[in-house]
């Protein structure tokens, strides 16, 4: 909970900044596409590397979503830097089947994990103007607060009905894993204007995980792909109105 705070005030620290700048935009962002853990171990460990790719066979990536608030505004000539404060999940699913010796027949397992995050990106960006729109490339790094993670099973029993089971825990209530966790962020897109005062970007994501989410002998770090929509205005403007 400090660290979001904390979080939440760098970003409004940030956005009181830049108000004082000329070429200041604000606005929304949403974005969608698929994310994944990668396992490793710095081990050289048979017991760990066959689970590490027991977890990679029966593992497969599943939708994410990130949505949130940002700021950008002009560092110098094409140089933009963007701050944001967003949420975000990372999703993966397992399969897995299960053979219960308690006279249960066997059943398949679907298990979708999510882990929550309250996350602030500080990128810089390169801008290239093309008539009206602009061409733009980002990296940075985004420091994010671990909020909660989810572990819902769809379960299908051999007589083919089935049942769902969702549990919520806390970064503190899960073995092993961290409370913070920093990812590296790279992007690429275009931004149009669609009315005088509104722009509209359509930029890719990616990010991967510096930080290994969890700190046992296999260490977790999550991915993501994914198209995000950027809706933003000049500061400006909406000053003059």
């Amino acid at each position: 909970m400090i660290r979001t705070i904390v979080f939440v005030f760098l970003f409004v620290s940030s956005a009181d900044f830049v108000m004082s700048q000329s070429k200041l935009s604000i606005g929304i962002s949403v974005n969608s596409g698929a994310s994944y853990r990668f396992l490793s171990t710095p081990y050289n460990d048979e017991v760990l590397e066959s689970r590490i790719e027991d977890s990679d066979f029966r593992e497969l990536p599943q939708v994410n979503f990130k949505a949130g608030l940002f700021t950008s505004f002009s560092v110098k000539g094409p140089l933009e830097l963007w701050t944001e404060i967003r949420y975000i999940n990372f999703r993966y699913k397992n399969d897995n089947r299960r053979r219960v010796t308690s006279g249960v027949p066997p059943f398949l397992v679907h298990e979708i994990r999510a882990h929550n995050f309250i996350e602030v990106p500080v990128l810089l960006s390169y801008q290239m103007n093309q008539g009206n729109s602009k061409f733009m490339v980002s990296g940075g790094v985004g420091f994010a607060q671990h909020i909660y993670s989810t572990n819902t099973e769809l379960i299908t029993n051999s007589d083919l009905s089935t049942r769902t089971e969702t549990r919520i825990s806390k970064p503190s209530n899960i073995f092993g894993y961290r409370s913070f966790n920093a990812n590296a962020i790279i992007r690429f897109g275009w931004s149009v204007p669609v009315t005088q005062k509104l722009n509209l970007g359509v930029i890719p994501e990616v990010s991967f995980g510096i930080l290994s989410l969890s700190k046992t002998r296999i260490k977790t770090r999550l991915w993501s792909a994914g198209l995000g929509i950027y809706l933003s205005t000049g500061f400006s403007r909406l000053l003059k109105d």
